[in-house]
C-alpha cells in the first residue's frame, strides 16, 4: 500500500476529510498568530476548526470528539513551524562550541513541547467538536423538510 493509496483512503472516509479541512484551514491563523505574538488567542483556531468539524460529525457515525481531536490536532501541526523557528534563531549558541547536552538536548526539548502542544491542540478541538455537536443537535435545522 502506497503513500498514494493511504492518502485516497484518508480522504474518502469523512471521519478524516472534514478534520483535514478545517484543521488545514486553521493552520494560517495558528502561524500568523505564532509572528503576532498573541499568546491567548492562539487556541481559537484549533477551537474553531473542532466546532466546524463538529457541525460536520453530524453525518458520521463517529463522534464529534474524536473527529474534533483529528482537526486540532491537524492545525496543531502548524506548530512545528514556529519550533523550527525557535530552532533555527538558537543555532548560533550551538556553533560557539557548546556544551554537548546543549546540542542534543535542544532539538529533543523543543520536540517534546511542540508534541505536547499539539496534544494541548488536539484537547481543545476535541471541545469545539462537542460544543459544535451539540449546538447542532440543539439549535440545527431538521432535515425533514415538508412541502406545503
Amino acid at each position: 500500500m502506497g503513500l498514494d493509496d493511504r492518502i485516497d483512503e484518508l480522504w474518502s472516509d469523512g471521519t478524516w476529510r472534514y478534520p483535514i479541512i478545517s484543521g488545514l484551514s486553521s493552520m494560517p491563523f495558528v502561524i500568523a498568530i505564532q509572528h503576532m505574538d498573541i499568546e491567548f488567542y492562539s487556541v481559537v483556531p484549533p477551537f474553531l476548526a473542532g466546532f466546524v468539524a463538529g457541525l460536520w460529525a453530524v453525518k458520521n457515525p463517529v463522534s464529534s470528539t474524536r473527529i474534533g481531536w483529528r482537526a486540532g490536532v491537524v492545525g496543531g501541526l502548524s506548530l512545528a513551524y514556529g519550533g523550527l523557528q525557535f530552532l533555527f534563531s538558537t543555532s548560533q549558541i550551538w556553533f560557539s562550541s557548546p556544551p554537548l547536552f546543549v546540542t542534543i538536548f535542544t532539538p529533543i526539548g523543543v520536540s517534546l513541547v511542540i508534541l505536547a502542544y499539539i496534544v494541548i491542540y488536539g484537547i481543545i478541538g476535541s471541545i469545539g467538536g462537542m460544543l459544535g455537536n451539540w449546538i447542532w443537535n440543539n439549535f440545527g435545522r431538521t432535515t425533514n423538510l415538508t412541502l406545503q
